[in-house]
């Protein structure tokens, strides 16, 4: 329904260790048709290297993500990485 380069930024938050890498794959060969040219994609994830202690103890993650696995699978996946913020990222934001 979002015509193709019709999007200027796309958001995710706590999305993508819920998806098996495959299926992480496809939404972002989905997202790059419909991002503008110039258009952005920020990513807020649970980052394994500083809250693996935590990030695991969910059932519904499916892969745990380092900002450095994170970042090479956006390049793999032809996307390039204009800034990263490895310690930036909550390990949750649902609140209490």
């Amino acid at each position: 329904m979002i015509d193709d380069g019709a999007v200027d930024f796309a958001f995710a938050s706590n999305l993508f260790e819920h998806l098996t890498q495959s299926q992480f794959a496809a939404v972002l060969t989905s997202l790059r048709k419909k991002l503008a040219p110039g258009g952005v994609l920020t990513i807020l994830q649970p980052n394994y290297r500083y809250a693996f202690r935590e990030c695991c103890d969910n059932y519904t993650h499916v892969f745990a993500w380092s900002h450095i696995a994170l970042a090479d699978f956006l390049v793999a996946n032809g996307y390039k990485i204009v800034e990263l913020h490895p310690r930036f990222l909550p390990l949750s934001i649902k609140s209490k």
